[in-house]
């Protein structure tokens, strides 16, 4: 209950969920959707150390139920596909390659870096690394694909692994502004909307212009004053993010070429670096979703959704 796999979907791309199937034990997951009037499987798994032919029969039983639909399947295959390209150091899984032949699947990495070499996993164990993360895309997608990349290991110990299809770029729809409440609690912020509001009044005297007119005008002027902090901090975050994420991936390639203790205690220490700059974004994020939970729920008439409805009614300003 505790972990397993999932499918995430941005909520501003517009598809329609037409079937989802759920694995035992939460180590696989199949949605069937519908994009721009294309049918299309996702599949997200984990297979277990040393392999599970069981898991890989179950697996082969519920795609046959989608005959001629596209399939995109990622995970941690815990096998490797090529002894000699896939590990650091010198069985794969038959059971992977009957699974790719069954239902005509290419590893998509190698199709696009068929001359690179790179690798997913780190063993610490043994000190060397592995490719055991994979995207099997349908052999009918591979003309639409132009990017197939392993991302830098920042937080786990399995890279990031991504693939760029070109029937799915640009399908957000436009996001309405929402004020970030969280800057209203920096003092740098407090002090420059107070600024801005002295300086409003004195070009614009109360008594010479109508109240909501002044209140709304007043309104735009803070949101834009706001929306450009916002910018310039989002902006310094992202530099000091592309920073770390250049140097993390220049000690990582080292570290696989020459593995050393000294350097991979560097390694850890940028990527503990990275992980507190990452670690604020998700609040916030986390901080949406409970806003966006009480705001629009399933429950919206319950007591306690009310009672929050009320409350942030009663603290919004309508007249200064």
């Amino acid at each position: 209950k505790s972990r397993g796999v999932a499918i995430l979907i941005k909520k501003h791309i517009p598809f329609t969920e037409l079937k989802v199937l759920k694995g035992e034990e939460g180590r696989s997951v199949m949605l069937l959707l519908e994009i721009m009037s294309q049918k299309m499987l996702l599949v997200s798994i984990y297979v277990l150390v040393g392999g599970d032919p069981t898991f890989f029969h179950c697996l082969n039983s519920r795609l046959q139920l989608f005959n001629d639909i596209p399939i995109i399947m990622v995970g941690d295959f815990n096998e490797i596909l090529d002894l000699q390209l896939d590990r650091s150091i010198n069985g794969t899984n038959k059971a992977i390659h009957v699974l790719m032949s069954d239902f005509n699947l290419v590893d998509i990495w190698w199709v696009v870096n068929p001359t690179t070499r790179n690798y997913t996993f780190f063993s610490h164990r043994h000190s060397s690394y592995s490719r055991i993360d994979f995207f099997l895309v349908s052999r009918s997608l591979v003309g639409d694909t132009f990017a197939a990349d392993v991302e830098i290991r920042m937080i786990s110990d399995h890279a990031p692994i991504s693939f760029t299809h070109s029937g799915i770029i640009g399908l957000e729809t436009s996001k309405n502004w929402r004020l970030n409440v969280s800057l209203l609690c920096n003092p740098e912020v407090q002090s420059m909307i107070k600024e801005a509001i002295s300086d409003f009044y004195k070009c614009n005297p109360r008594e010479s212009a109508d109240t909501r007119l002044l209140w709304d005008t007043l309104k735009a002027v803070l949101r834009g004053k706001l929306i450009s902090y916002a910018t310039n901090r989002k902006k310094e975050w992202l530099r000091r993010t592309i920073e770390l994420e250049q140097e993390i991936r220049d000690k990582e390639l080292a570290l696989k070429l020459n593995f050393s203790l000294d350097s991979f205690h560097a390694l850890q220490y940028l990527r503990y670096e990275y992980n507190k700059l990452v670690s604020q974004k998700v609040e916030f994020a986390l901080f949406g979703v409970r806003h966006s939970y009480f705001e629009a729920g399933e429950k919206a008439s319950k007591l306690l959704a009310f009672r929050l409805c009320k409350l942030t009614a009663s603290n919004n300003i309508h007249l200064l």
